[in-house]
């Protein structure tokens, strides 16, 4: 889906259209994202792609590390701090959780910006669940530090 596009279905639906962002990270330290089912690189970056967003009412951006989906490796803490940094609207994490402990840590990841310290969203549970690596009553409790 093109950026004009997302953005014209997020102006006709306020809150209800999620962007997915998802990321490798290139040797120069920039999360490039990726295109064409994760096969190749667009030659943009995240924080590009976020401000091209800037003003757009999307109800989220779901940032994937490509390189820790379905690992179970814990997710790109460096990257997601990086995201909420480039951008004011809600960001749910995906990649990589594998254990509650990863929960916990996302849970307590937040940055300072101008009015006041910005948290996730939300995080994508997957592999972890269907695994049986935690249940949802371990997840949802390492969540709740996060409100």
């Amino acid at each position: 889906m093109g950026l004009a596009v997302a953005r014209e279905l997020a102006r006709r639906h306020p809150g209800a259209v999620a962007v997915g962002l998802d990321y490798r990270r290139r040797d120069d330290g920039e999360l490039e994202a990726a295109s064409r089912g994760w096969l190749e690189g667009s030659g943009r970056t995240v924080d590009e792609l976020l401000a091209a967003f800037d003003g757009a009412p999307l109800g989220a951006v779901v940032v994937t590390a490509i390189e820790r989906d379905g690992t179970l490796a814990g997710p790109d803490v460096d990257g997601l701090l990086q995201v909420l940094r480039a951008t004011a609207l809600p960001v749910v994490a995906s990649g990589g959780v594998g254990q509650a402990d990863d929960l916990r840590s996302l849970a307590a990841l937040t940055v300072a910006v101008g009015d006041g310290p910005r948290r996730l969203a939300g995080a994508i549970v997957g592999k972890a669940l269907v695994d049986g690596r935690v249940t949802m009553e371990e997840a949802l409790a390492a969540c709740v530090p996060s409100g």
